[in-house]
Order: C-alpha cells, then structure tokens, then sequence
C-alpha cells in the first residue's frame, strides 16, 4: 500500500491503519520475529517489519508465497512469532475457524494483528459477508483461545467524515473537495479524540495466545507455592 494520498476519498481509514500498524512493527525488539501475514493481498504492510522471515498466504494474490484460504493454514502448528492479518476477517466464511488456525500456528509467546471493519460498504468486494463491534471481538477472540492485550478504533469523528466521503467519486474534478475534508477531519480529530458516541469505521487489535498467559499463571503459581513449602 503506497502513502495514502491526502486526495484520496479513503484516506482517512488507510491513515488510520498505516500509522498503528507501523508504529507496532517498529517497537518490534528484533529482526529474527517469523511473520505470517494471513490475506496478504499485495503485502502492504511488508514495509514496515524488519523480518528476514515474511510469508504471506493468500486465496487470490499472485504476490502470496502460499495460496491458500485461512480456514485451512496449511502450515505446521507453533511456528511463527506473529500473525498479521488486516482487513480479512470480514471476507472469510467461517470467521471462527479462521481464528484458531491463527492461534494454532502461533507460537506461545507469539502475538495476532488483527484489523478489520466495524461498519463499512457492502459488497466491496466479491466476498464481504460480516461487520464486527469491539464486543463481537473480543467475545470471538476469546473463543479461539486469544486475550486481547491493547486495541484501537477509529476515532468516531473520522469514522463519521469517512463515511460521507465514500458519496464523493474519486475522480479528479472532486480531489480539492476531498482534500479539504480530509484535513478538517484530521483537524476534528486532534480536538475532539475519542469523544462522541461509539461510531467506529475500522478496529485494530493485538491478543496473545490465552494458553501462554495460562502457562504465565500457573508458572507463578507453583513457583509460590514451592517457596511457601520451603518456609
């Protein structure tokens, strides 16, 4: 994905998905983190992770090194420290099932990156089948054996400006229009934040495998319960 383009009557969602999503790639710590990027599509986001390590698998893409659907990884289990997986969740059949196959080739310490749409067109795409709320998430999530860790969602502001820019076509009689409303947006962002009701257009969000913090728990545990035998 080039920068999104101020002129561009989707470049309040494509800003809001770049800036979190680079900004997490580069607090990575190292540069040996194996990545698997499920919907990989033209690998957008390939930019901003240093990994020698970089698979991405998609159904269509000819730029996917596997071809394949996320239902049905065909990858061994544990074998990579983080899943990306940006605006797929909303095209796949069975949503639940894809979600254990991440959770299932991710290591114990490994971590899911996880966008997709809270509302959005329909139809924009051959398959476009579901619509999440942060509660839809995080119930999902939670049955796939995944903890939320931290999330975000597009601001309501510029999820509402979004919104009544996708009436405008994006041909260029219209690029000064949509530039202007795309920077009062960003204006009514910095001001307004995360006030007004929850209207969220797109939701980002991080979760570890739910057994590496069970394992975490019961580590602790019996490490307590072997100091206080010991006393």
């Amino acid at each position: 994905m080039p920068t999104p383009k101020i002129t561009s009557n989707r470049y309040l969602i494509k800003s809001f998905l770049d800036e979190n999503i680079r900004r997490f790639a580069i607090s990575l710590p190292s540069i040996n983190v194996r990545i698997l990027d499920v919907g990989c599509g033209k690998k957008p986001y390939y930019k901003y992770f240093r990994s020698s390590y970089y698979v991405g698998i998609d159904k269509y893409s000819q730029e996917a090194d596997i071809i394949a659907v996320a239902e049905k990884l065909p990858i061994r289990s544990s074998c990579f420290d983080i899943v990306l997986c940006t605006q797929v969740l909303e095209h796949v059949e069975q949503p639940i099932e894809a979600l254990k196959e991440m959770e299932r080739v991710l290591r114990d310490s490994g971590l899911l990156i996880l966008s997709t749409h809270g509302f959005w067109i329909e139809e924009h795409e051959p398959e476009d089948y579901w619509r999440w709320t942060f509660q839809g998430l995080t119930k999902i999530l939670n049955e796939c054996g995944f903890k939320i860790v931290k999330h975000t969602s597009m601001e309501p502001i510029t999820s509402l400006f979004q919104t009544f820019l996708l009436y405008i076509p994006q041909k260029t009689v219209f690029s000064p229009l949509i530039a202007c409303i795309n920077i009062i947006a960003m204006i009514l962002r910095r001001i307004l934040k995360n006030r007004g009701p929850k209207l969220h257009i797109d939701h980002i969000i991080i979760a570890k495998n739910r057994e590496e913090l069970l394992a975490k728990r019961w580590k602790h545990f019996t490490k307590n319960a072997s100091n206080n035998a010991k006393r």
